[in-house]
């Protein structure tokens, strides 16, 4: 037997820090005309979810544990859901998953500083056809500062993020161990990085590297 719900807009939440699911989720079923279908982390189960209890809304942290999971799951159900709204929860600080976010013309793009009634009323607009977009956000891409790395220092750096070894990415790129040992150590420098993984943190936040799509 299906779960009863009260009458009004029916809210899937992805959020994966819980602190922030539990008191997001407080604000929605705080609202008389909301209810929280499912509130969960970000993962494979989340179309899955989605598809089996129509919400009207979607709300997703894209700020996720994986880098991935946040912007892929959003493109699926902003694709695949005709019936469901997708707003998606961003930080306003340059970013290159801002420009992903915002490419995707979802019906929603919020920063998570707003307060709870921006964050409810945007929910009903949303909900009522129209789109929300924080004024800051387009602002924030904008102000995205020039990228200083050339394409070669992108795609090592690319590697790097993706998992692989200097030794991986000479073989992947084809070049040399010491020329990827360049590449990185200019890279680092540039970006005023501690090592490369510090590196790739730098110019990701910056929007220097593109996140894949899945």
């Amino acid at each position: 037997m299906a779960p009863e719900w009260k009458t009004g807009i029916h809210v899937l939440l992805v959020e994966d820090m819980t602190l922030l699911r539990d008191a997001l989720t407080a604000v929605l079923a705080d609202q008389s005309d909301m209810a929280v279908l499912a509130a969960m982390q970000c993962d494979d189960a989340v179309v899955q979810v989605a598809t089996r209890l129509h919400p009207d809304i979607a709300v997703i942290d894209i700020d996720t544990h994986d880098d991935e999971c946040g912007i892929s799951t959003m493109r699926e159900l902003h694709a695949t859901l005709a019936g469901t709204r997708v707003i998606a929860l961003v930080t306003s600080a340059p970013s290159g998953l801002l420009g992903d976010v915002l490419r995707e013309d979802l019906p929603g793009v919020l920063d998570k500083s707003i307060s709870a009634k921006q964050f409810t009323h945007a929910i009903r607009r949303v909900a009522h056809g129209e789109r929300v977009i924080d004024v800051d956000i387009p602002r924030a891409i904008l102000t995205t500062p020039t990228n200083p790395l050339t394409p070669r220092e992108q795609q090592v750096l690319q590697e790097v993020a993706s998992g692989a070894s200097n030794n991986e990415i000479a073989a992947n790129l084809w070049l040399s161990a010491g020329t990827v040992r360049n590449y990185l150590s200019r890279a680092i420098t540039k970006t005023n990085a501690r090592n490369r993984i510090d590196a790739v943190r730098i110019a990701r936040a910056a929007g220097w590297l593109h996140h894949s799509s899945p």
